[in-house]
């Protein structure tokens, strides 16, 4: 699948220039988007003419919306005009959601007897005697007949009007909230990577952990609700109606499709194979109701577009789906036009193929009854470049969807498939990964740079993406847009891999102010033990009688677990603070030793102030300027080793009270 402007002279020359249009590498789409609005509002101009001046098509209220009442639906099934079905209205559900209703309705028709309610029918528009009554939006897996639910339109005019009167929102607490979900996460990650069963070794549940990790809190933090979408054998409640899936139009990942869906699992979305026909009749895509669209998330050598249909066009306006995308309110996505081309039947669910072919605006609203999106404005996008180095190297060229929500999990599992492309799952790799992210109205771009050892290639990517494009975006300093990312990875056979393995203390008991000699024990892959040494010095303020833990572990989990302390990142004070501290993320041949101590200290102006020297402890005390209290602080130092590591150890150590001064 290959996205276009809607207006392209090279669509108009002939296949073969057509050819050359479609394999080329999709970059940032405003420019292309400005150029194309001549045609795309020509086009909306001649869907309008079957609806009436204004492009809204009649309404019927669904107070006249009676049982036993025939009409009919479009939506594109196949190729690139939309079939007309009949339908007939059986019940009226009210109440369904608090004051909202559900129009129960069995459809027929030749693609719908076969296949019954399809996936990616979501938004196609149902009439009776030439009145919009709604559109389809839900279904129950394994229905002997066509049986659908759908949204009332007057409750999808409801979002168009909240869109009218929408005012900029702060994006403070949503991510405020996005924070709080990582947070829990990372700490979730810290767990997993300082448990003491790891071995040195493959690790699909540290990988599949960290997968888990990057999934943005909208996708994979929803209550299983009726908007959950599972999969078969997942159970749940019998005779549960659901927003029908949305297939998740994906080219580009070849065999990858299982890991897909199993990171995608509950979301709402639903991975499905995908590909575009270049052939002459890709100009016969017309903007219409019935046609498909969706949101772009990732456009170019790999294509990942959730698709549904458009339910009506309302001057430079459209509606779509009849229920959420994600369910995130406000958002600012690539809105695209698909091709239909082919359904699938299912005894499960039946869902239908299609690719995105062009964006033609903005969605700006993701609600309950539907989406919303605007002809001709513009949603972000950056390019991403990924180059992988190795015995079959490659390089890719993709557009991702810039908006803060879903950009950091997007790029990172474009840039996993790209760097899997053609490499081997579970043979020893040594990793030589960098990133640069270059971001609007900064000169200088965000380096960063690290070394690996792993059975999977596709493990730096959390780090050198996923994690510092989420630091940025959820940053509470100032908006960010991501100008692009480029990514690069070179990968050699063989490891120079050492596990934490053993760490000993040469004592458990000590005094404020001695010193502590650590004994770590490191396993070399396929090798032996060799013991480090490592000095540690108890501070003066210490309290006695409380104990301090000892970790030392590898750089991953020293990232998860600073993640997981500091509400903002690592608490920086500025924007260009976050960025340094990006920049000095920790080496992954270092060994990191964190202690933690519990001291006697000051609360300054709301800021703890640990580790003071007593005279200052007591002049703050004195002046009343500050609250005495006990303070838990972090002393983290970090030696190199020859090895990338992997793993932790803990140990514990009591502080003692010093003996009586003697004179």
């Amino acid at each position: 699948m290959t996205l276009r402007p809607l207006q392209s002279r090279e669509t108009r020359d002939g296949a073969r220039v057509r050819q050359r249009s479609v394999n080329r590498p999709m970059r940032n789409q405003r420019n292309t988007v400005k150029s194309s609005l001549a045609v795309a509002f020509l086009a909306a101009a001649l869907a309008h003419a079957a609806f009436g001046q204004n492009g809204l098509p009649p309404i019927m209220p669904l107070d006249d919306v009676k049982p036993g009442m025939k009409g009919y639906g479009v939506s594109a099934l196949i190729g690139p005009e939309p079939q007309q079905f009949q339908v007939e209205v059986l019940a009226v559900i009210r109440g369904w959601f608090p004051k909202g209703s559900i129009i129960l309705a069995r459809m027929s028709g030749p693609v719908v007897d076969e296949a019954g309610i399809i996936s990616g029918m979501s938004g196609s528009p149902v009439f009776i005697e030439d009145k919009l009554i709604g559109a389809v939006a839900y279904g129950w897996a394994y229905t002997k007949i066509p049986l659908a639910g759908l949204t009332p339109a007057e409750e999808m005019l409801k979002v168009q009007q909240v869109d009218r009167q929408a005012q900029e929102p702060p994006p403070a607490p949503a991510r405020a909230e996005a924070v709080r979900v990582t947070r829990r996460r990372m700490a979730e990650l810290a767990s997993l990577l300082t448990s003491r069963d790891r071995e040195l070794g493959p690790d699909g549940a540290r990988t599949q952990t960290l997968v888990r990790t990057a999934l943005p809190p909208l996708l994979s933090d929803r209550s299983p609700g009726p908007r959950r979408v599972r999969l078969p054998g997942e159970g749940g409640i019998v005779g549960e109606i659901e927003p029908l899936p949305i297939p998740l139009a994906v080219s580009g990942a070849g065999f990858q499709m299982e890991e897909m869906l199993g990171a995608l699992r509950g979301t709402g979305l639903m991975p499905v194979q995908a590909a575009a026909d270049a052939g002459p009749a890709l100009e016969e895509v017309k903007l219409q109701p019935g046609a498909p669209v969706g949101a772009l998330l990732v456009g170019g050598d790999m294509d990942l577009s959730g698709m549904g249909t458009l339910t009506w066009i309302d001057g430079d306006n459209v509606a779509a789906f009849g229920h959420p995308l994600f369910g995130a309110g406000d958002v600012d996505l690539p809105l695209v036009l698909g091709r239909a081309q082919v359904v699938v039947p299912s005894v499960y669910r039946s869902f239908r193929l299609s690719s995105a072919e062009r964006i033609i605006g903005r969605i700006v609203q993701d609600r309950d009854a539907a989406i919303v999106g605007r002809l001709g404005e513009e949603a972000p996008t950056f390019p991403l470049t990924v180059t992988v180095g190795g015995e079959v190297g490659d390089h890719y060229d993709y557009t991702v969807a810039g908006w803060w929500q879903t950009a950091p999990f997007f790029t990172y599992l474009t840039c996993m498939y790209s760097s899997t492309r053609w490499q081997g799952v579970g043979n020893p790799y040594m990793l030589a990964a960098e990133a640069k992210i270059a971001i609007e109205g900064r000169e200088e771009p965000l380096m960063l740079a690290n070394e690996f050892a792993s059975y999977d290639v596709s493990s730096p990517a959390f780090e050198l993406v996923w994690f510092p494009l989420s630091a940025l975006l959820l940053n509470q300093f100032q908006e960010v847009e991501i100008k692009s990312v480029d990514y690069r990875i070179d990968v050699k056979e063989g490891f120079q891999l050492a596990l934490i393995e053993t760490l000993r203390a040469d004592r458990y008991q000590a005094e404020p102010g001695s010193d502590v000699t650590l004994y770590v024990g490191l396993r070399e892959w396929q090798g032996e033990q060799v013991v480090r040494k490592v000095p540690l010095h108890v501070p003066e303020t210490a309290r006695p009688g409380t104990q301090f833990q000892v970790l030392v572990c590898d750089a991953l989990t020293n990232l998860s677990i600073e993640a997981d302390l500091d509400p903002g990142f690592f608490a920086p004070q500025s924007f260009e603070q976050l960025l340094d501290v990006l920049a000095r993320i920790e080496p992954n041949r270092n060994m990191v030793v964190r202690a933690s101590f519990v001291e006697e200290g000051v609360r300054y102006a709301g800021e703890p102030l640990p580790a003071l020297p007593p005279s200052a402890l007591g002049i703050i005390e004195y002046s009343g300027a500050g609250e005495a209290t006990q303070l838990i602080s972090d002393r983290v130092k970090a030696a190199a080793t020859p090895w990338v590591l992997e793993g932790s150890q803990m140990v514990t150590i009591m502080i003692e009270a010093p003996p009586p001064h003697k004179p």
